[in-house]
């Protein structure tokens, strides 16, 4: 006698594949099918190959998103962008790379060929930023307005002749700069709106006055290098506290 072939009559409803992805689970969605006279085993296979296929799917746009992230907010040109400090000394660079990892905390550009100085990307938790030995020579508003928790910048050793008013505007947690090496002729009111700065340095510029409100809101400050100038006054009260 023939073995009875099992069938599965009327409306069948699939089984539920979960696949751990990342940090999620993902459920290939319920299959259902109305299948008469066929057997158990031709609507299981069926559904697996469905559900294999959506899985299949959804990996590959996983690893094409994780790679295509990878490769955007590391810059090719970089050295390395690992844990948080990136890297890209002396590498050629013309202009500020428009994109870096989310979680970086350092940038360094030191050596480079960088001429202007545009608003950086969004970086919340940047808190070093050198961009030294370059060819900046004037400092503009707006730069650092995505970069609010910025504590150290290193300017050094560019050919900067101005810093707008406004140039370090957004930079209220800012506790060092470096400005050395520069031919800056003045510091007016550039530091206003950095309050918790602990050390400015303006060694080997060209500086002949310092503006009796240059350090008005400094109350932090406990050192200005201010060596190898021209300066020929001091207002009497530009380092008085508040």
């Amino acid at each position: 006698m023939q073995p009875r072939k099992q069938t599965v009559a009327g409306c069948a409803t699939g089984l539920i594949i979960q696949a751990l992805t990342k940090d999620r689970y993902s459920k290939c969605v319920v299959f259902r099918t109305t299948i008469r006279g066929k057997s158990a085993s031709y609507f299981v296979n069926t559904y697996l190959e469905y559900c294999l296929h959506r899985f299949s799917e959804h990996v590959l746009t996983l690893l094409l998103t994780v790679t295509a992230h990878l490769s955007i907010t590391c810059p090719s040109q970089c050295q390395s962008c690992a844990s948080g400090r990136v890297r890209c000394p002396g590498v050629g660079l013309t202009k500020v790379p428009s994109a870096f990892p989310q979680d970086t905390i350092s940038v360094d550009l030191t050596q480079n060929n960088i001429q202007e100085l545009d608003a950086l990307p969004s970086l919340a938790d940047l808190q070093s930023f050198r961009i030294s030995m370059n060819k900046l020579d004037v400092i503009k508003g707006g730069v650092f307005e995505n970069t609010p928790n910025l504590m150290s910048l290193d300017l050094s050793m560019n050919t900067i002749k101005k810093v707008y008013k406004h140039g370090f505007k957004e930079l209220s947690q800012l506790m060092t700069i470096s400005l050395n090496g520069n031919q800056l002729k003045e510091v007016a009111l550039i530091f206003q709106n950095t309050p918790m700065i602990t050390s400015v340095r303006l060694g080997n510029n060209e500086i002949a006055e310092i503006d009796d409100e240059a350090f008005k809101n400094n109350t932090m400050i406990k050192m200005i290098d201010l060596s190898n100038n021209q300066i020929s006054r001091i207002h009497s009260n530009c380092l008085q506290k508040s």
